[in-house]
C-alpha cells in the first residue's frame, strides 16, 4: 500500500451494478492481468479456455494508505493457493470443509446412475424388446391381412349361398349349402382367434420384458431422487455456512438475506462479495470496486469490466453495501440522453391517417417502463400537445438507442405492422459505431464476410438469467439471431458500421458487436456490453415497410 493523494479517491463508492471504473480500478485490474500472465503455462491455459470473473477493491486503512484487493469467481484449485487473492468468503475446498466429503458422495452417485443408464445389458435388452415387438406386430399384420383377404372372398360366398339357398327346393343341396356356411362362419371366427392369440402372446411376453425394464428404471428414477435430495441438502448446507457483512459491522447469513427466495447455485462465491467480506474483516474503508474478464468466450472480452451479477450478487450485495456511501447514479443522469425537442416538428418524422412515426430520442423509453419514473414516447408526445390516445407502439427501441420508431394510430394498422416485423417483411437499418477497428482478421467464427468491408453474423442469443437484462451467446439453448453488416468507415481506432438485423432479438445488435465470436468490437457507449462514453452510438436510421420508408438524422 502507499499514500494517496485524497483528492484523487472518489467521494462515493460505486454502484457495482452499474459504473464507470475508476482510473485506480483500472490500473489495480492491469496488474492482475500481469499477474495472471505470469501464472505457469496449464493454469494459464486452463483459464484462457474456460474463463472467469475476476475483480479488485481499492480500499484505505485507518492510516490513510491505499492499496488494492484482488478475487476471482467460483472456485479454482490453483487460485485458491496462490496469495495474491483474497480468500473465499467460505472455503468450500478446505480440507476441514464437509463439501468435498459430501460432493464425492454426489459425484459417486452420479458414476453409478450413468453406469446402470449405459449399461450394455440394458441397451442389449431394450433392443431385443423393440426386435421381438416387431416380430409380433409383422406377425399379428400378416394375420389380419390375410383374414381381411378371406373376409372379402367369405362375404362374397355368403352371398352366394344365401342366393342359393332361396331358390333351391332340394333338400340335400340345402343341408350341403348350410353346411358350406357354417364353414365360412367357423372360418372367420378362428382367423379372428389367430389373431387375438397373438395379440395376447405378444402382450405377455412384451409385458414380462417391460416388467424387467421398469424395475431397472425404477432403480434409477430412485437414485436419480436420492441424488436431487442430497444436492438439496448439501446445497442448504452451504448456504448456512455462508454469511456476510455490511460496512456497520453486522452479519446476516445467506438465507436471512434471500428471504423465502432460494439462491441460485454459486451464491457468495462471486467476486465482489468475497472482496468486501475480505476489507469489512481486515478494516479497510472500501474505496471503489470493478469486476473484469479475464480468458475466452463467447460473449465477454479479456479486461473488459462487466456489472456485478444481479441473481446470485443482487440481495448479497444490497446488504454488504448498507453503511457506506454509494454513488447512486454512476452513469449520472446526462448518460446517453438525448436534448429532447421542444417542438412536435423536431419529433415527427412522418404521419397520416394510420401512422406516426417519431425520432425517438437517447433515454427515452419506448414504452412506459415499471418504476414509472423515466419519460416514455408516449409522455413525450403528451407534453409536447399531441393526443396520445389510442395510439400503439408497434415496435421497440432500446431506452439509450435512439431513432426511428412507428406508432400505429388504429388497430387495423398496428396489426398489419405486427405481421410484417414477424414475417421479417420491414427493412431495418441502424448505424452504430464501434470501439476498435473490424476487420476479417479481427472477427469471431459467427461472421463470414462477403468481403472486405461486409458480412453476415448468425449467434445465437438467450436471456442471461443471472444477469438482467444481459443476453448471451448460447449455442444449446439460444435463438437464431442474424445480422448483416456494412463497414462505411475506419477512424481514430473506431469502426463506423450499418447493421441489418434480419432477425429482432433483444441487444441482438449490441451482443453481436461486442462477442468475441461476433465482431469483437462493442459499440461505443455501450455500459452493458462495453464501455460508458457520451452515450450509446446507436441509432435506428431508417425502417421501411409496406406503408412507407422512413429515414432520421444520422448520429455519425
Amino acid at each position: 500500500m502507499s499514500e494517496a493523494d485524497k483528492n484523487s479517491l472518489p467521494s462515493l463508492f460505486n454502484d457495482p451494478f452499474s459504473y464507470s471504473p475508476h482510473p485506480m480500478v483500472v490500473e489495480a485490474s492491469h496488474q492482475v492481468l500481469r499477474h495472471l500472465k505470469e501464472a505457469d503455462f496449464s493454469m494459464k491455459r486452463q483459464l484462457s479456455m474456460d474463463g472467469k470473473m475476476f475483480g479488485v477493491l481499492v480500499v484505505q486503512t485507518h492510516s490513510g494508505k491505499v492499496g488494492y484487493l484482488a478475487a476471482y469467481s467460483g472456485t479454482h484449485e490453483d487460485l485458491r493457493e496462490d496469495p495474491f487473492f483474497v480468500p473465499p468468503v467460505y472455503d468450500l475446498l478446505s480440507p476441514d470443509s464437509f463439501f468435498p466429503a459430501e460432493e464425492h458422495e454426489i459425484v459417486m452417485l452420479n458414476d453409478l446412475i450413468r453406469d446402470l443408464e449405459n449399461d450394455r445389458y440394458r441397451f442389449i435388452h431394450i433392443e431385443v424388446t423393440e426386435e421381438i415387438r416387431q416380430c409380433h406386430l409383422e406377425k399379428i399384420a400378416m394375420l389380419q391381412e390375410i383374414y381381411e383377404q378371406g373376409k372379402v372372398a367369405r362375404s362374397k360366398r355368403r352371398g352366394e349361398i344365401l342366393e342359393l339357398l332361396r331358390s333351391a327346393g332340394d333338400p340335400g343341396m340345402k343341408e350341403s349349402l348350410s353346411a358350406e356356411l357354417e364353414a365360412i362362419n367357423r372360418e372367420s371366427q378362428f382367423q379372428k382367434g389367430e389373431i387375438r392369440r397373438a395379440e395376447k402372446k405378444m402382450k405377455e411376453e412384451i409385458s414380462a420384458r417391460d416388467a424387467v425394464q421398469a424395475e431397472s428404471d425404477a432403480r434409477i428414477d430412485a437414485l436419480k431422487e436420492k441424488r436431487k435430495e442430497m444436492s438439496g441438502r448439501l446445497q442448504r448446507k452451504i448456504f448456512e455456512h455462508f454469511t456476510f457483512l455490511n460496512a456497520y459491522g453486522e452479519r446476516k447469513g445467506l438465507l436471512e438475506i434471500f428471504g423465502d427466495s432460494t439462491p441460485p447455485a454459486g451464491t457468495g462465491e462471486c467476486a465482489a462479495p468475497r472482496l468486501l467480506q475480505y476489507a469489512y474483516l481486515n478494516g479497510y474503508k472500501p474505496v471503489a470496486m470493478g469486476e473484469f474478464w479475464y480468458g475466452y468466450d463467447d460473449t465477454h472480452v479479456q479486461g473488459q469490466f462487466y456489472p456485478s451479477c444481479k441473481g446470485k450478487c443482487g440481495p448479497v450485495l444490497e446488504w454488504m453495501l448498507q453503511g457506506l456511501k454509494v454513488d447512486p447514479a454512476a452513469r449520472h443522469s446526462t448518460y446517453g440522453c438525448d436534448p429532447l425537442p421542444d417542438s412536435l416538428s423536431a419529433l415527427v418524422l412522418y404521419e397520416d391517417d394510420s401512422l406516426l412515426a417519431v425520432n425517438k430520442p437517447a433515454g427515452i423509453l419506448s414504452a412506459p417502463g415499471r418504476s414509472g419514473e423515466e419519460k416514455d414516447i408516449l409522455q413525450l408526445l403528451s407534453s409536447l400537445g399531441y393526443p396520445v390516445e389510442g395510439l400503439k407502439i408497434v415496435h421497440r427501441l432500446d431506452m439509450h438507442t435512439s431513432g426511428v420508431l412507428l406508432i400505429a394510430k388504429n388497430e387495423a394498422t398496428y396489426k398489419q405492422l405486427q405481421r410484417e416485423f414477424v414475417e421479417r417483411k420491414v427493412l431495418k437499418v441502424y448505424e452504430a459505431v464501434l470501439d476498435g477497428e473490424v476487420s476479417p482478421a479481427t472477427t469471431g467464427d459467427g461472421v463470414v464476410w462477403k468481403s472486405s468491408y461486409e458480412g453476415r453474423i448468425s449467434l445465437p442469443l438467450a436471456a442471461d438469467f443471472e444477469n438482467r437484462p444481459l443476453q448471451k451467446v448460447d449455442f444449446n439453448c439460444g435463438k437464431v439471431a442474424i445480422t448483416d453488416f456494412r463497414i462505411l468507415r475506419i477512424a481514430g481506432g473506431r469502426t463506423y458500421v450499418e447493421f441489418y438485423p434480419v432477425t429482432g432479438r433483444t441487444h441482438q445488435l449490441r451482443v453481436h458487436a461486442s462477442s468475441p465470436l461476433g465482431l469483437g468490437a462493442p459499440i461505443v457507449g455501450d455500459f452493458l456490453y462495453g464501455s460508458l462514453d457520451r452515450r450509446l452510438m446507436l441509432n435506428a436510421l431508417k425502417v421501411t415497410s409496406s406503408f412507407c420508408a422512413i429515414s432520421c438524422k444520422s448520429i455519425i
